[in-house]
């Protein structure tokens, strides 16, 4: 697969749909990556179970400073153990935000309400009907960038860095 090259520094930015210093803050430290991509899951949704191979084919076919993933688990009764087990059982092979809170719960599902309208949304989240899954790319600042119900595939990813470079 062709690799995409990383968003150059000094452009400016796609404009942002939405700002969440929530997943800012937890994920701070944890890349350098120009793009993150942030996946809602919970521990029983069926769709992320089925999702886990073809989101760790894209964390494969990405250098982690190109794209940096990451899991959001949105359930808040879900406890850390149930989704250390969830992540081990699924082969999971990216960084989960396993020390969100429930305050972070709350505002990641306002947050995905606010990109869900189709009023302000690039991406397909205006036919989602719940929150889970959906993908969030963000910027370095915790921008969204773009939304989609569901969990990319490598090519759509591809599409998507590139759409998100074409608008520099």
């Amino acid at each position: 697969i062709d690799r995409v090259k990383p968003i150059s520094e000094g452009h400016a930015a796609p404009v942002a749909l939405a700002h969440s210093p929530e997943l800012e803050r937890l994920m701070a430290g944890k890349t350098k990556a120009p793009i993150r991509m942030v996946m809602s899951w919970f521990v029983d949704c069926s769709a992320c179970k089925k999702s886990y191979p073809t989101v760790n084919a894209v964390r494969a076919a990405f250098a982690e400073d190109q794209l940096a993933i990451f899991g959001f688990n949105n359930a808040p009764d879900d406890s850390k153990t149930a989704m250390a087990e969830g992540i081990k059982k699924f082969g999971v092979r990216y960084v989960n935000l396993e020390d969100r809170t429930a305050a972070d719960v709350t505002a990641f599902k306002a947050l995905a309400e606010k990109v869900l309208k189709p009023t302000s949304v690039k991406g397909n989240l205006e036919k989602a009907s719940a929150i889970t899954p959906i993908t969030l790319f963000l910027d370095a600042s915790g921008n969204v960038l773009y939304s989609m119900y569901s969990f990319p595939t490598v090519s759509e990813t591809v599409k998507i860095l590139h759409d998100l470079e074409a608008h520099h």
